[in-house]
């Protein structure tokens, strides 16, 4: 269940969880109620996101790293 498909697009749930997470940090359950995604997914992409280098995790919350803002 990857949240990046190929040639490397994100997937709707992926694209989902960085929009809830853009400004500020969040948890896993908060993401979730954000997303409506049911938790073993929203860990799961979050888990791969952070592998890419895509978000931070700060305290068990995570937030978009800075340099992804347009």
């Amino acid at each position: 269940m990857a949240c990046i498909n190929n040639p490397d697009h994100l997937t709707i749930s992926a694209k989902k969880i960085l929009h809830a997470i853009q400004d500020n940090y969040l948890s896993e359950e908060e993401i979730g109620k954000h997303t409506q995604l049911p938790l073993y997914k929203v860990r799961s992409h979050l888990r791969e996101l952070n592998e890419k280098g895509l978000i931070s995790k700060q305290n068990d919350k995570y937030k978009v790293q800075q340099h992804l803002h347009p």
